[in-house]
């Protein structure tokens, strides 16, 4: 099940190299990726837009997510591809925020509409 922002911030994955790995995007990656002229493609960026089937979790039982990653896995202009993928509920502090959380939260549900609405962004429909 996808995690709440606040454990996502915990998890960790080992990349290709061997290196231990935030399973977010930090700060420093996205304004790398800004000022990286290499003249790659760079990163994709997918918004995904979900409904909640539950207050408490979007997704209990996993549905959403297997979807998504058949979706991803099925479209092939993706394969192959580094991507990142916002998700609300692992992407922004959920219920429970401390008050550093929730200066967070609300100066990124500010800015909400620009993952959902720029040209440069994918996005990905979970029916």
């Amino acid at each position: 099940l996808w995690p709440r922002r606040q454990e996502a911030e915990k998890e960790t994955f080992t990349d290709q190299h061997g290196r231990s790995q935030t399973a977010l995007v930090t700060l420093e990656e996205y304004q790398m990726l800004k000022t990286d002229s290499s003249g790659s493609k760079g990163m994709h960026i997918i918004s995904v837009s979900h409904c909640w089937e539950a207050e408490q979790h979007p997704d209990p039982f996993g549905s959403q997510s297997r979807r998504l990653a058949e979706q991803l896995q099925r479209e092939s202009k993706w394969l192959g591809l580094d991507m990142w993928c916002f998700v609300d509920f692992m992407s922004l502090p959920q219920h429970g925020r401390t008050t550093e959380e929730e200066a967070f939260f609300r100066k990124a549900v500010a800015s909400m509409h620009v993952l959902y609405a720029h040209r440069s962004v994918e996005k990905v429909i979970i029916l």
